[in-house]
């Protein structure tokens, strides 16, 4: 197996996920949240989550601007539980790496600090 690139590494597409909310009108589409996107904003917090995630059909952000996430924020809890469900396995492995890269100190691998 070769090493990546750079250039690979960036092309590297986000998923995306459609979800049926009835109570919201319809289908909206999730992208998966970048780690830089992640440590702008707590990831408790599901609403701030979610603001960086809803895209439009062409992959817009809907809700990233403080208006949008302030409107955001007064949706009824129990109309945005299958958003948050959703954005919750979808971004799984994401917020395991903030949390686990927010613990190191140094970001070095083991093989790094042994000099390889």
């Amino acid at each position: 197996m070769s090493f990546a690139s750079r250039e690979q590494i960036l092309a590297a597409k986000r998923r995306t996920i459609e979800v049926d909310c009835p109570e919201l009108g319809g289908l909206l589409k999730l992208r998966e949240v970048s780690l830089g996107q992640l440590r702008a904003f707590d990831p408790k917090d599901d609403v701030a989550v979610l603001s960086q995630m809803i895209v439009d059909e062409a992959g817009n952000l809907m809700f990233a601007d403080p208006d949008g996430l302030a409107a955001l924020r007064e949706v009824r809890v129990a109309a945005l539980m299958p958003l948050i469900e959703a954005a919750s396995k979808l971004n799984g492995a994401v917020e395991d790496v903030a949390k686990n890269s927010a613990a190191s100190t140094n970001g070095a691998s083991e093989s790094d600090s042994q000099g390889s």
